[in-house]
């Protein structure tokens, strides 16, 4: 008969606050600041008791055979701050700058935290005055570049910690079974966030009052420090 009782707990807190503007018609401005942490703590407990009396009266207090209790749990935590600026001229030209700083228990304190950039461009040229001789065919026409960065951190919640196992030989010496403990595994050491980074260039286009519209993409995407089995 065994007895599992487990508790997983999470905490989580997100705050940020924002401005938005206009000003004399052709300055467009949008900022946004915030921060975010969330903590993550499980925790469970398992008993086992062999050679029960009535296998319909499941219970601890019921058995008399071996009795063996056991516990495990973890704990991750994140926190980071980030932010964005759009910036728009006479609805024509586009300007976006975004940032995170983000730190996570997952990786050794000297490697816990990255800075993950981004920033976008975009020319409306069908706003332009010497665009208006091709409105009748081409209603709207934007061109647009990006290039950004994303940080991955999706590995064990112990990864960069040299565990130990422990338990009890097979073997009697002396009347008794000695304790071992087992020597580490090997760890990276030098683990630290997986960074990906895309470079963008794309074309929205409009044709026929907008009745068609196409959207073309071009976009290279790299993954620097990738976090992958050893």
């Amino acid at each position: 008969y065994s007895w599992v009782n487990g508790n997983k707990d999470y905490y989580s807190f997100n705050a940020y606050t924002d401005y938005e503007h206009t000003f004399a018609e052709k300055h467009y401005v949008k900022a946004m600041l915030g921060f975010n942490q969330e903590l993550t703590k499980y925790n469970t407990t398992t008993a086992t008791r062999q050679n029960l009396i009535s296998q319909d009266l499941p219970s601890m207090s019921l058995g008399t055979g071996m009795q063996t209790v056991s516990e495990s749990g973890y704990e991750w935590a994140l926190r980071g701050g980030f932010f964005r600026l759009n910036y728009i001229y006479n609805n024509r030209y586009l300007f976006e700058v975004n940032g995170r700083y983000d730190g996570t228990s997952r990786f050794p304190k000297k490697d816990r935290f990255v800075f993950n950039p981004s920033a976008s461009l975009g020319w409306v040229i069908s706003r332009e005055d010497f665009f208006k001789p091709l409105k009748n065919i081409i209603s709207f026409l934007k061109l647009r570049g990006s290039y950004g960065r994303l940080g991955n951190q999706d590995v064990s919640t112990y990864a960069y910690v040299a565990t130990m196992g422990s338990g009890k030989i097979s073997q009697i010496l002396e009347g008794k079974q000695p304790i071992y403990v087992s020597a580490p595994g090997l760890v990276s050491g030098n683990l630290t966030w997986e960074k990906v980074t895309t470079a963008n260039i794309g074309m929205d286009i409009n044709f026929f009052d907008n009745r068609l519209t196409m959207t073309g993409e071009f976009y290279i995407r790299r993954t620097k420090d990738m976090l992958t089995k050893g």
